[in-house]
């Protein structure tokens, strides 16, 4: 079972992936301390998509929320290949 601190990094691994499979879809991600900030911008530099995590009360609800994030990440990231596999067939 991964540690908050290993879901954080692994949010900002699929964030540098995703940014650099696809850069007109930017992905941000801020960690530090107790907090979890990641946007998705569209080629237009809108914001797609938007969370901030925060680990206030340092208790076991702050690990959920980063493990859905990182599965709503890989998601995306999944979408995005094979919208990249399609374009290229």
């Amino acid at each position: 079972m991964r540690t908050a601190k290993q879901e954080a990094l692994a949010i900002a691994e699929l964030a540098w992936d995703m940014t650099a499979e696809n850069p007109d879809r930017a992905v941000h991600c801020c960690v530090s301390g107790g907090a979890v900030n990641v946007t998705v911008f569209t080629p237009d530099n809108d914001i797609a998509w938007q969370e901030n995590l925060y680990d206030w009360s340092h208790d076991e609800a702050f690990l959920p929320k980063l493990r859905i994030v990182r599965h709503q990440l890989e998601e995306m990231y999944r979408e995005a290949l094979a919208q990249r596999e399609e374009k290229a067939a």
